[in-house]
């Protein structure tokens, strides 16, 4: 039987509980007339939208490297997350469009009760998955469930805004607030998508992995047993895998089999620093710095 990994199993969940969000929120939203309850329920459908697209870019990630692609495919995590943002995007000018339609109409909310209920059933769920996806993130370091993670907080404050929305309107009257709300909404859902483009950008374009774990690598490399220096240190993350590239100086007088046993210490030093995570780590051995 294949074992299926963590992230397939959370984009499977995510997928099916924004589902079922979607399809309440959109009916609530039909039957009260609230373009506030309308928008999240738009915001649901891309969500379920976006976590089966996740789910195949998960399983392409995961594939072995071949001949054709050498290095794997983890880089269609940037991919889905520059297609997963510009929907994001879209749906939130929709959003904006739509509610100053409504506040020109003065379109009032028919049935507030049914849509409180609807919102605050929404938010319980939204808050479970919310923290599922939390623990996911922080055990697989994966770009596609951080992606998730972000939109789905993005929905649980659009939840709670319209919750917030809808008891104001109940108290004053004020039917225009919902077409505020909405645009409020709409204009975090976008800031959210500029996020998960700009990470999605960063991956494709191989950023370096973050500062504080490369100064750790930094430290091995300075520290290592019989290597007197190093240069051309270079590091990206692709997937769940660090890559890790470093020409190591050693004396001249060393024996390859001493040099050798210093790299491979190096290796599994730097490898120790993220031990759950995959690393692809090169070394050059050198006798002097050439990096002049």
């Amino acid at each position: 039987m294949v074992a299926i990994s963590v992230e397939r199993k959370t984009a499977i969940i995510t997928s099916f509980v924004a589902f079922l969000l979607a399809i309440a929120k959109f009916i609530a939203g039909v039957a009260t007339g609230s373009m506030a309850v309308l928008s999240s329920a738009i915001d649901s459908l891309l969500d379920m939208a976006m976590s089966l697209f996740n789910l195949f870019a998960i399983q392409q990630s995961e594939l072995d490297p071949n001949a054709t692609f050498n290095y794997g495919r983890g880089k269609i995590e940037g991919i889905a997350a520059l297609v997963e943002g510009a929907l994001i995007a879209c749906s939130g000018a929709f959003i904006i469009y739509q509610s100053v339609l409504n506040l020109i109409d003065k379109k009032p909310i028919e049935d507030l009760g049914m849509a409180l209920l609807a919102m605050a059933l929404s938010a319980i769920v939204t808050i479970c998955l919310v923290v599922g996806l939390t623990l996911s993130a922080k055990k697989t370091k994966s770009l596609i469930i951080r992606a998730d993670l972000l939109h789905y907080k993005s929905d649980l404050w659009t939840n709670i805004g319209v919750i917030v929305s809808l008891g104001l309107i109940a108290v004053s009257g004020w039917h225009f607030i919902d077409g505020a709300v909405s645009i409020s909404i709409a204009a975090f859902i976008i800031f959210g998508a500029y996020n998960i483009i700009r990470d999605g950008v960063f991956t494709l374009m191989d950023r370096s992995i973050d500062e504080p774990l490369v100064s750790r690598i930094r430290e091995v490399l300075r520290t290592a047993p019989r290597v007197s220096g190093y240069h051309y240190l270079r590091t990206r993350k692709s997937a769940k895998i660090y890559y890790v590239e470093a020409h190591l100086v050693f004396c001249e007088a060393i024996s390859l089999k001493d040099a050798h046993d210093a790299s491979d210490y190096v290796e599994r030093e730097i490898a120790a620093l993220e031990p759950n995570a995959k690393w692809l780590i090169t070394v050059h051995l050198d006798p002097s710095d050439d990096s002049a």
